[in-house]
């Protein structure tokens, strides 16, 4: 992407902190080999490793050694307007090595059946517009209605849900409004994750 002028550079570097606190660094350059680097299970997990924002990046690398990564998401993707503007705001970008920007869609299927706040025919087809332009598609539930305190049943209720719900097949002569889910968005299956 871009950068917008004025923005500082540290910027860069403290949206970047939180992945390179579990990177590891080479015993070349300086740093430690990788241990267990990731933080224990949430139950145990007492916050103690949080680190203020810092335009230093860790382990005593220089900013020039540290690529920018940014990734761009989207949660539930319940209005079609909604994602017309996001896949349009993509492609009049270019990385500076020329690629495309992708951008990763986590998609909550009620809103293509009985909770759509959008055409649900119209919806189906950005969704798969988003696809077909090199976006990642993944899965964030059916309901949207989990919590941590939900049962290893009911994930893979939501998750099997999704999936089965965004391959179904796709109906370009589906009336408009129709929440049925008869049809889905007619995705394949191999590039659904998340």
């Amino acid at each position: 992407m871009t950068s917008t002028p004025g923005a500082p550079s540290s910027l860069a570097l403290f949206l970047l902190a939180p992945a390179l606190l579990l990177a590891c660094g080479s015993g070349s350059q300086g740093g430690t080999p990788c241990g267990n680097t990731l933080a224990p299970p949430t139950t145990a997990y007492a916050f103690t490793d949080n680190v203020a924002p810092s335009a230093h990046p860790p382990r005593g690398l220089q900013p020039s050694q540290v690529p920018q990564f940014v990734s761009i998401s989207w949660d539930d993707n319940s209005r079609e307007d909604g994602m017309a503007w996001a896949l349009e705001l993509a492609a009049a970008r270019k990385n500076p090595d020329g690629t495309p920007v992708n951008m990763t869609f986590f998609m909550t299927t009620k809103f293509i059946a009985r909770d759509a706040i959008t055409d649900p025919k119209a919806l189906k087809k950005i969704w798969r517009e988003a696809l077909a332009a090199g976006h990642e598609v993944a899965l964030h539930s059916v309901t949207h209605e989990t919590s941590k305190s939900a049962d290893a049943n009911r994930w893979t209720e939501e998750l099997t849900g999704t999936l089965d719900a965004l391959t179904k097949d796709y109906d370009a002569n589906e009336e408009p409004w129709d929440t049925s889910l008869k049809s889905g968005p007619g995705l394949p299956r191999e590039p659904l994750v998340g």
